[in-house]
């Protein structure tokens, strides 16, 4: 399902408009991209208005309504664009132009559970949503349905980097998150709009995992780093078979008990070595 709305743009006394429609370059018809400014100084959601063919710029969407059209834009659901007017008004150039795009996820992310495979294969920013507690994981990706699929591997192993994260899903439930599409960018650009998008969240007291804008949060912790014992593991008894074959290593002549000793680095490891053998 599609929509299609015309919008006035912007500041176009600023940039190429005022000439264009001098030379009777700019008519009904024209077609035209929108794009995304991450960068721009003034609004991160800010979103232009070029000429497809030359890439000329005329100006902005309003401030009002740029949040919507950066996330249309976002997720490559803008499907036409074209000048549906043009004037000069006073000196100041009075442009309207249609835009059509899909309706679908139009002003909300498209949401996936973590093991679905709806998501793009594309690079961007995604979160990961627990719905009970209404947190959020902000993270980045040359490949976002490759790496939220790892997350939710990890996650089911428990073997997930950051900690807080982990917990939350061994407390909530598998069925309580939820993966989507942030933002679609280059791959050039995915540590900027990643901290871009934390920091967004931060500033509005969004309840965040990673609560620090490089992405990694307070609970992370490295992968590769062991993952310490559960409770129980902690106090679970030695198996009798263990302590006897202890005792036997004990009282084994001084050559087998020296070569032990000299191959773990002293007696009080040679018990534990063989524990772990027979484990």
């Amino acid at each position: 399902m599609t929509q299609s709305v015309t919008l006035t743009i912007k500041g176009t006394g600023y940039y190429s408009a005022p000439s264009l429609l001098t030379k009777g370059l700019l008519c009904p018809g024209t077609p035209l991209s929108l794009r995304h400014e991450w960068d721009n100084p003034h609004d991160p959601n800010a979103v232009a208005i070029h000429i497809r063919a030359t890439g000329a710029k005329l100006g902005h969407v309003s401030r009002e309504i740029a949040p919507k059209y950066a996330t249309l834009v976002d997720q490559a659901l803008i499907q036409d664009a074209k000048v549906a007017n043009a004037s000069l008004n006073g000196g100041a150039p009075k442009i309207h132009i249609t835009v059509v795009y899909r309706t679908a996820c139009a002003t909300t992310e498209t949401a996936s559970s973590l093991g679905s495979t709806n998501l793009p294969s594309s690079p961007g920013v995604y979160s990961i949503r627990n719905y009970k507690t209404a947190r959020e994981y902000i993270g980045s990706s040359k490949d976002i349905k490759k790496r939220v699929s790892r997350h939710f591997q990890e996650l089911r192993f428990g073997t997930h980097g950051n900690r807080i994260l982990q917990e939350d899903f061994v407390a909530n439930g598998e069925r309580a998150f939820s993966a989507s599409v942030v933002a679609l960018c280059g791959a050039q650009q995915l540590a900027v709009v990643e901290e871009l998008e934390i920091k967004k969240r931060l500033a509005s007291n969004v309840d965040l995992y990673n609560s620090t804008t490089n992405g990694q949060g307070v609970g992370f912790r490295p992968i590769n780093q062991p993952v310490p014992l559960s409770v129980s593991d902690k106090k679970r008894p030695m198996p009798s078979s263990w302590v006897n074959e202890n005792q036997k290593i004990q009282g084994a002549s001084g050559c087998l008990g020296g070569a032990l000793f000299l191959l773990v680095g002293g007696a009080g490891c040679i018990s534990y070595s063989v524990h772990l053998l027979l484990a």
